[in-house]
């Protein structure tokens, strides 16, 4: 974090180079940290390397998810969607831990927001039916479940 602090002026581009090249190196010797993914995605934003930052905030969630950090795993999640809420792998990926942390209205707000913000449109409508098939309440439809849903105060891809 000290990189992205120090990187101003005429040096910040090597200073953030320098920064995600030491990321990248501790990442080699503690895999799957999820702390020093997010500090990896954080610079490569700063460097706007939209689509690396995603992929790292996704390998942070995984890596957060393996140490059953709930928490951690939601904020890169989240942060991956803030980046690139069309992003079919993190999009796919935040339904699946909403799902897992059996928040299934969660689930179908991301689905959803797939859905709506997506080139074809195909993935929100895939994964909001899997979600509501999967776990809707006896006798209610599909589309009385998805449209019941309440997606109010859900942080998943809004920072």
């Amino acid at each position: 974090m000290c990189y992205l602090e120090q990187a101003a002026g005429e040096g910040r581009q090597k200073t953030l180079e320098k920064a995600a090249e030491t990321a990248r190196k501790g990442l080699l010797v503690t895999a799957g940290d999820p702390g020093l993914y997010l500090v990896l995605g954080k610079i490569l934003t700063a460097l706007g390397e939209i689509h690396e930052a995603v992929l790292a905030y996704m390998d942070g969630a995984l890596g957060a998810a393996r140490k059953n950090d709930g928490q951690g795993t939601s904020e890169l999640v989240g942060c991956a969607l803030a980046l690139d809420s069309t992003n079919r792998a993190a999009v796919g990926l935040a339904v699946e831990v909403k799902r897992s942390q059996q928040d299934y209205e969660g689930a179908l707000k991301v689905g959803g927001k797939g859905s709506r913000k997506g080139r074809d449109g195909k993935l929100g409508l895939g994964i909001e039916g899997q979600v509501v098939a999967r776990h809707r309440p006896a006798g209610r439809s599909h589309r009385v479940a998805a449209r019941g849903t309440d997606c109010a105060g859900d942080s998943m891809g809004e920072r």
